[in-house]
């Protein structure tokens, strides 16, 4: 299963290495740093997912488990269960559906593009690596959970969604100024880390889950960024 999982993710990668590739050469300086981060963010994801699944790494998930859990008290536990709630599914698939429709409705082609993409991206290939690689959770949490653990999906729903919401303001907005955009991104990351530190916190993933899940993110993130808008757009 470990073997075929590593070929389906290296498939997954190549094709999307493949089709950015091709338009490189009508990249800006921009896109070309973005495409040299790209390619990092899809290394060390395939070290993620090489040492996740053949567990290299589970002692240091269980001792990140056994010192959040030793944190647990009702008064974090509310807090948490609070931030966890801002990466849920329910809750990202309702705030990305308005702010698709807000898209729209602005004629924003270029980012309704990029939004849709990134979204529809990380939710696919968050359930299907979690079927392919089949990581338990772990045994005790706060909150119920059901599906495999690797990878977060709350991390890398949380990634892709503040970076839609991050990248239309700033194509909608461009007069504003560094300043503000450098606590749009403070904000983007502070919120970011919550919600992966929340799901530490609840047990609902091991510490390599949520690093990995913060990589799918940026993965898509940046495959949208880099990928040419279709012409039916």
């Amino acid at each position: 299963m470990t073997t075929f999982a590593f070929i389906v993710l290296c498939l997954f990668l190549l094709v999307g290495y493949i089709s950015i590739y091709r338009r490189k050469d009508l990249f800006t300086p921009s896109q070309d740093r973005v495409f040299f981060t790209h390619l990092l963010i899809i290394v060390l994801f395939l070290v993620v997912c090489i040492v996740s699944a053949l567990h290299l790494v589970d002692s240091i998930n269980s001792g990140v488990y056994d010192f959040f859990h030793s944190f647990w008290n009702s008064r974090f536990d509310t807090v948490m269960i609070m931030a966890s709630f801002l990466g849920s599914a329910e809750n990202l698939s309702v705030l990305s559906c308005l702010l698709l429709i807000v898209l729209h409705f602005r004629k924003e082609r270029r980012l309704f593009f990029f939004t849709f993409i990134s979204l529809a991206g990380a939710v696919v290939s968050d359930l299907t690596l979690k079927s392919i690689f089949h990581i338990a959770r772990p045994t005790v949490e706060l909150i119920p959970e059901t599906f495999w653990s690797f990878p977060s999906g709350h991390s890398t729903m949380i990634v892709v969604f503040l970076s839609a919401v991050y990248y239309a303001w700033t194509r909608m907005y461009p007069n504003v100024g560094r300043g503000k955009r450098y606590i749009a991104l403070t904000f983007v990351f502070l919120l970011s880390l919550l919600v992966g530190v929340s799901r530490l916190y609840l047990g609902a993933h091991w510490l390599f889950d949520v690093i990995g899940g913060y990589l799918l993110g940026l993965f898509w993130v940046s495959y949208a960024y880099l990928s040419p808008r279709p012409k039916v757009l």
